[in-house]
């Protein structure tokens, strides 16, 4: 947990209730009207729903609960980044076969136009803010020191998790926009001058980019990560893919086992494969249900797809024949008639 999370004072933000029910049906109804179309399943519970939420220009800062323990299938994040901070209990991410726990205090930054699920435990209650993509390009531009080129959803793993230093900075940011709420003032920020409150809005979405988005090359970056230590570090994310294949493996698992950061294993990635590290993950895993197929495994695709960490056997199937121009099954057969 970041030290800042800790002190956080969310009071000003409890008194903009905005939509409160017992109703699950009706507090659903609500929110596919309020934020996003999705695809609800609510656990069995007393249903004790709540939103608080508030605007500034740009930005919506929220606070969300539902009670029972739920899963939630919304529609692709589509024009804005989302980042959640559970306040109690913890959530379950999965998006694009990343699969990331979080409790308090971790703050997780959710790509844009990413297929994603949510898995609420029971009483979780978290802090949600949205930022339009188009304004985070325009704080982008504001930069001396520019960031790569933002294109939605392409340069961002589906789920990043800040590093404790980096979210207790993010929850600083937060505190100052929420000591600016004014519930005297109808837009809840009549007190606070435009261009403070501009400030902060930037601020937020600056240290998301920053810290999301990898800087240009420069000489000094390249000195100081030398190609054996580069290899040595994806060496032994394989390493350690390998050997857990059958199991969820996060992005801060496989930075773990490299003994680098998420973001320089994000790098290395890239300037050695020409993905991120969770498509390169999946890669892995394609390769090793290939070889078992080949190698004539007793087993059925199905189960080897398990073994090797997939789910619904129709992803399997799909990324297979992407990454190999056929079909699990027209490898075993073709393989099966080429054995004498």
């Amino acid at each position: 947990m970041n030290s800042y999370f800790q002190t956080l004072d969310l009071s000003p933000m409890y008194r903009n209730l905005v939509f409160q029910s017992r109703s699950a049906a009706d507090f659903q109804a609500y929110l596919r009207q309020a934020l996003s179309n999705h695809v609800m399943r609510w656990g069995p519970g007393e249903v004790d729903s709540a939103l608080y939420s508030i605007d500034t220009r740009h930005l919506r800062l929220m606070i969300l609960r539902y009670g029972p323990a739920v899963e939630i299938r919304p529609d692709p994040c589509d024009g804005f980044i989302l980042v959640q901070v559970p306040l109690r209990g913890r959530s379950v991410i999965k998006s694009d076969g990343a699969t990331t726990s979080i409790g308090p205090g971790q703050v997780a930054v959710l790509a844009p136009r990413r297929e994603i699920s949510f898995r609420w435990s029971e009483n979780c209650e978290q802090l949600i803010l949205r930022v339009p993509s188009a304004f985070a390009r325009d704080a982008a531009s504001r930069l001396h020191t520019p960031l790569t080129e933002l294109n939605e959803g392409v340069d961002l793993e589906p789920v990043v998790l800040l590093d404790s230093h980096v979210a207790a900075q993010w929850c600083s940011l937060v505190q100052s926009l929420v000591d600016q709420i004014n519930p005297g003032h109808g837009d809840g920020f009549g007190h606070c001058h435009p261009a403070w409150l501009e400030y902060l809005e930037i601020g937020l979405a600056l240290l998301l980019l920053t810290h999301t988005h990898k800087q240009p090359d420069t000489p000094a970056s390249h000195a100081s990560q030398p190609p054996s230590t580069k290899r040595s570090a994806l060496d032994a994310a394989r390493q350690y893919s390998l050997a857990h294949l059958w199991a969820p493996i996060s992005l801060q698992d496989l930075a773990r086992a490299a003994g680098i950061s998420s973001r320089t294993l994000h790098t290395f990635c890239k300037k050695e494969f020409g993905v991120g590290p969770m498509a390169w993950l999946r890669n892995i895993r394609l390769d090793e249900a290939r070889r078992k197929i080949i190698a004539h495994s007793p087993n059925s695709i199905t189960d080897i797809a398990l073994a090797v960490g997939f789910g619904p056997l129709g992803r399997f199937s799909a990324y297979y024949k992407d990454r190999f121009g056929e079909l699990p099954s027209t490898t075993s057969a073709l393989h099966k008639c080429a054995t004498p």
